[in-house]
């Protein structure tokens, strides 16, 4: 199985940014661990190997303009990689690796984060839940925090939502889809968001809620501290 991806493209300039880097989410569980390799054009690597999902990676450092990343299941030296895409980096970027329902593929998230008002954090959730699009996301604060109307956002497989701006403080997430078929509706795990604070959190797992091969997660990275 290979996916061949187009170019893989971070772009974020400002030279008040960090030096160029990605990070990513590992939110492909059904292949077991893989191996993450970015190989610039002289030979230099920056590399994460047997990531589990649900995982994330530390920001790997760019020193090239331009280079290949690969991703094969761990261990695996020979053969077609899962996935392979060029690269050319100017900033920082998330990227995810989903689970379709035939092969991976990548999600890139730019890295601008907006700024955030005194006193409030800002989310956005990703979804990458196989089989589960859209999906509505329904913010409430749990019993006893700070009332106030939050909005409801839908959210395709495979996409992001937009920034959400909301006072500091427990957030519980409620996703739901109806259908007749397949409905969903699960409650998520309660963020804690600390003021001044972007968050991107995403929403992985498997299509049936509690199956004991990876139950749904919610995994938040933090975009920008104050």
């Amino acid at each position: 199985m290979r996916a061949l991806l187009a170019l893989l493209v971070v772009t974020v300039a400002s030279a008040a940014e960090p030096a160029p880097g990605l990070r990513f989410v590992y939110a492909y569980p059904r292949v077991g661990a893989v191996d993450l390799r970015l190989t610039g054009p002289d030979g230099a690597r920056a590399e994460q190997l047997a990531l589990s999902a649900p995982g994330v990676t530390p920001w790997l450092p760019l020193a090239w303009p331009q280079g290949e990343l690969t991703i094969r299941p761990a261990g695996q030296t020979d053969g077609d990689p899962l996935i392979t895409a060029p690269f050319a980096a100017t900033g920082r970027a998330t990227v995810i690796v989903l689970q379709p329902a035939d092969e991976p593929k990548l999600l890139v998230l730019a890295d601008a984060p907006p700024t955030v008002p005194p006193g409030q954090a800002a989310f956005r959730v990703v979804n990458a839940l196989p089989g589960v699009s859209p999906v509505t996301l329904k913010p409430r604060r749990p019993t006893g925090q700070q009332p106030g109307e939050l909005a409801e956002q839908k959210v395709a497989y495979g996409a992001v939502s937009q920034y959400q701006f909301v006072e500091a403080g427990l957030l519980a997430l409620r996703a739901v889809r109806p259908d007749e078929e397949k409905p969903f509706d699960w409650e998520l795990t309660s963020l804690r968001l600390l003021p001044g604070v972007a968050y991107t959190a995403v929403l992985m797992g498997l299509s049936s809620p509690g199956s004991d091969e990876l139950p749904l997660t919610l995994l938040p990275l933090v975009d920008r501290l104050p």
